[in-house]
């Protein structure tokens, strides 16, 4: 009977410990920022493409390396949906350093069109003041734990994503 009982109770301290391990791997995967830097380029512009890249970077303050993936944003242009981004490619990002990422953002400008007539008149009066947002979610990964579902929202005028 004696061994049933230390068997459950290092079973229980085990479980502890692994869970305490996990909750704050956990905690400094959140401690993850973000921002747009390094780069803004109009790649292709046609009647019926725009190609944006742009290049945001995150920044991992704690003591652990993480993997940024599973990035899914949606792309809207003075608030209205133009299209979606979706990227499962793994960016490392090492303990106590910034990494910087490409992403395309790609849309038909007839979308921007269908938003209506208030918006097309403000594109072509003043261009750069079209505004240009990302909005969704990235999983950031540590070993065996990760963060699913980490917020990103990068909402800048034209002008603004230029001036990076």
């Amino acid at each position: 009977m004696k061994a049933k009982h230390w068997i459950l109770t290092g079973v229980l301290i085990g479980g502890a410990i692994v869970t305490a391990r996990a909750m704050r791997v956990i905690k400094k995967l959140k401690k993850a920022r973000y921002d747009v830097g390094k780069g803004f380029k109009v790649r292709k512009l046609s009647k019926n493409e725009v190609v944006i890249r742009i290049v945001f970077w995150v920044e991992n303050p704690s003591d652990i390396n993480m993997v940024v993936t599973r990035q899914k944003y949606d792309v809207l242009v003075n608030g209205w949906k133009v299209g979606e981004i979706t990227n499962a490619n793994p960016y490392r990002i090492d303990a106590q350093s910034k990494s910087y990422f490409p992403l395309d953002i790609r849309f038909d400008p007839k979308d921007i069109i269908k938003a209506g007539k208030a918006n097309l008149t403000q594109i072509l009066n003043n261009p750069n003041s079209l505004r240009i947002r990302l909005k969704g979610r990235l999983t950031l990964v540590s070993g065996f734990f990760y963060v699913k579902g980490f917020p990103l929202d990068l909402d800048y005028t034209l002008a603004e994503w230029k001036s990076f």
